[in-house]
């Protein structure tokens, strides 16, 4: 018995000194990785410190420094208003097509890394400008849109580093997603809100979306969305907006556009969503809303016509020049508001409508 509690005695002290060792070897790994942690640490640290004073160094340098002298003042947004109508669903194209090439061109710019600055940004810009905007008064970006555009850039490389990825692509993503929602816009400020919203709720990268938001700086918007200005709309198709009578808050005024039916051409209201196999209707219960002919219309006027919720087109009423609000008191699947007048005696208009009060 002696000799098994001395056996075990022995096997208790190798257990204990083994433990020991254990623990030091553990406590030895620890310092080991929470060291090599530091480093890491230190050493991104001291590249980020890095790239910050070569960006200063590069940026001082200003290798392209040819834009001239910048607006020191964010220019204020443009104050006259724009309906809702072709021409402005034309201006967001022109708007949106400018704004692709200002990414394609800032694609290019980005190459130089760790030497975007202000002036390589503002020239990237110029270019674009002077290409599509030949002789016009199409504004330039300010000094402070430019400086907080660099550094939407400079984190954007940073994030866009290991995915590859470049401007260009990330905004032909949403453009159809902006070029609707923006079909509403009746300001530059509008116009802004909707673009930045649209860009908000977007699947886009978070370090992408800042430049994309700060790529559309401020005299753009007043450029392409202020009705004292005239950007070149040549071939842009004032029908593909998608704004329809559901999202309006206020009453809003519409431009018609031509179309052809059954052999005639007409002018009509373009208002999606369109209802079934007819595009110019517009498919709503248009109860409660109210519509006024505030232009246009010539001899006959416009037409209203609207399907029931039983599915049948019916006439609703003959609207003029000086005619009061006309209130639909029926509830409708559909509805359509059309010239009076056709063919060669068909005379585009401006409608009023106001959502239910």
């Amino acid at each position: 018995m002696s000799d098994l509690t001395g056996k075990f005695s022995t096997l208790e002290a190798e257990i204990a000194a083994n433990q020991e060792d254990m623990m030091a070897l553990l406590s030895t790994i620890d310092t080991n990785v929470g060291g090599l942690g530091e480093a890491i640490t230190t050493l991104n640290n001291s590249m980020q410190s890095g790239f910050r004073t070569l960006q200063g160094f590069i940026g001082a340098n200003d290798p392209c420094g040819c834009a001239g002298t910048p607006t020191l003042r964010v220019p204020p947004l443009g104050a006259t208003p724009i309906g809702v109508s072709s021409d402005q669903c034309k201006r967001i194209q022109a708007f949106l097509h400018t704004m692709q090439e200002i990414f394609t061109v800032l694609d290019a710019a980005s190459a130089f890394s760790v030497g975007l600055n202000f002036s390589l940004i503002s020239n990237s810009i110029n270019e674009v400008v002077g290409a599509i905007e030949t002789g016009s008064d199409l504004p330039v970006i300010s000094y402070p849109e430019g400086v907080r555009l660099v550094g939407d850039m400079i984190n954007y490389l940073a994030g866009n580093l290991l995915v590859g990825g470049d401007l260009s692509s990330y905004f032909a993503g949403v453009i159809l997603d902006l070029r609707d929602g923006m079909s509403l816009a009746t300001s530059p400020s509008a116009a802004r809100s909707l673009y930045e919203s649209v860009i908000d709720g977007s699947t886009l990268p978070d370090y992408v979306k800042p430049v994309i938001k700060d790529g559309a700086y401020g005299a753009i918007y007043s450029y392409y969305f202020d009705t004292s200005t005239s950007p070149d709309l040549t071939g842009y198709d004032g029908g593909l907006c998608a704004g329809g009578l559901p999202d309006i808050t206020s009453c809003t005024d519409f431009d018609s556009v031509p179309f052809s039916s059954g052999g005639h051409d007409f002018y009509v209201l373009h208002l999606p969503p369109a209802y079934g196999p007819f595009p110019e209707a517009t498919a709503i219960d248009f109860f409660g809303y109210s519509y006024q002919l505030i232009a246009g219309g010539a001899v006959h006027g416009i037409q209203l016509y609207y399907w029931t919720m039983s599915d049948v087109l019916t006439f609703h009423h003959d609207a003029f020049l000086g005619d009061a609000p006309r209130v639909m008191e029926q509830h409708t699947n559909a509805i359509i508001i059309q010239s009076g007048d056709r063919d060669g005696d068909a005379v585009s208009f401006t409608c009023q409508i106001c959502p239910p009060a």
